[in-house]
C-alpha cells in the first residue's frame, strides 16, 4: 500500500503543478478570463484534502467492496461538508469575491475529483 501511495501522491502533485502552471499562465498574460487571486491556496486545499482523502480510500481497496464502499461514501460526505463549509465562509466575509472564488474552486475542485477517481480506478484494478 504504501509504495502505491507513494506513486499516486507524485503523481497527483505533478498534475496539480500542471493545473497551477496553467493557471499562473491565464492570470499573467490575460486580461479577459480572471482567475481567483487565492488560486495558489485553493489548489493546495484541494490536493492535501485529496491526499488525505485518497490515502484511507487507498488502505480499504484491498478490503471487502462493502468496506470500500463505506470508506469511499464516508470521504465524499466529508469532503463536500468541509468543501461547502469553505465556500460559503469565503463568500460570507469577501462578498464582492464570491463568484470568482465560488467558479475557481469549482472548476479546480472537478479537475482533481476526474483525476483522482480515474487513478483510484486504476489502482483498483
Amino acid at each position: 500500500m504504501r509504495d502505491t501511495f507513494i506513486r499516486f501522491l507524485l503523481r497527483f502533485a505533478a498534475f496539480t503543478l500542471i493545473i497551477w502552471l496553467f493557471s499562473f499562465a491565464i492570470n499573467f498574460f490575460s486580461s479577459t478570463v480572471i482567475v481567483n487571486r487565492w488560486y495558489t491556496f485553493i489548489l493546495l486545499f484541494l490536493f492535501l484534502a485529496g491526499v488525505v482523502s485518497s490515502y484511507f480510500v487507498i488502505g480499504s481497496i484491498n478490503k471487502k467492496i462493502s468496506g470500500f464502499a463505506n470508506v469511499y461514501m464516508i470521504q465524499n460526505f466529508v469532503r463536500l461538508v468541509l468543501f461547502t463549509i469553505v465556500i460559503f465562509g469565503y463568500a460570507y466575509f469577501n462578498r464582492g469575491d464570491a463568484a470568482s472564488f465560488a467558479i475557481t474552486f469549482f472548476i479546480y475542485y472537478f479537475l482533481l475529483t476526474a483525476w483522482e477517481v480515474v487513478a483510484l480506478r486504476r489502482i483498483a484494478n
